[in-house]
């Protein structure tokens, strides 16, 4: 359901995503000038500090880098936590086990 969020968010707000927000103000910090200049950013200042190491790679592998880490940030918070495991949710909602063959 979150995921489904995201996409359609994506879809309706032009440059909601890592690229049109984070990416162009990043660029704008390495170049001395703030992030408040991008009209969509309206973060701390030092969210910029965590994604800054990615604006030097070009945007397709930071697209991919900002993914990775991402999905490692959210493994980790679940385990954190006590989350259970997936194979343990898939045999309480089947709905969930369907979503996710047909995604994966």
């Amino acid at each position: 359901m979150a995921a489904a969020l995201v996409v359609w968010m994506a879809s309706r707000i032009p440059n909601a995503d890592w690229y049109g927000i984070f990416d162009a103000a990043g660029r704008g910090v390495l170049q001395g000038r703030s992030p408040y200049e991008q009209p969509l950013f309206a973060n701390p200042p030092w969210t910029v500090a965590l994604l800054l190491p990615f604006v030097v790679f070009p945007p397709a592998t930071a697209r991919g880098l900002v993914l990775v880490r991402s999905a490692a940030c959210l493994l980790y918070v679940g385990r954190r936590i006590g989350a259970r495991k997936l194979a343990s949710a898939r045999s309480r909602h089947p709905g969930l086990s369907a979503l996710i063959s047909c995604v994966g």
